[in-house]
């Protein structure tokens, strides 16, 4: 088994045009994403779909998540974390 070693705060960019994925671990039963992102929403109207469960946790910052089924966005402060 490989021990893969990193830290998620470094190389951290201060602008980007769209979110950044970076895959940190994946295997046949799960994949470890840092997604980075700076201010970036999905546009009005646009609903993300995906088949794959999440669990999402806020490192740094603040984010928004509302579901199609929800009048108002769930608020997540670093620390938070939702599963999807």
């Amino acid at each position: 088994m490989d021990h893969a070693t990193g830290h998620l705060l470094t190389d951290l960019p201060t602008a980007l045009a769209a979110e950044q994925f970076d895959t940190l671990l994946q295997d046949e039963d799960c994949r470890l994403e840092r997604i980075i992102s700076i201010g970036h929403a999905t546009a009005p109207g646009d609903w993300f779909d995906q088949d794959e469960d999440e669990w999402v946790v806020v490192l740094q910052g603040r984010a928004a998540v509302r579901f199609a089924d929800e009048a108002v966005a769930r608020s997540l402060a670093a620390g938070d974390y939702l599963w999807i």
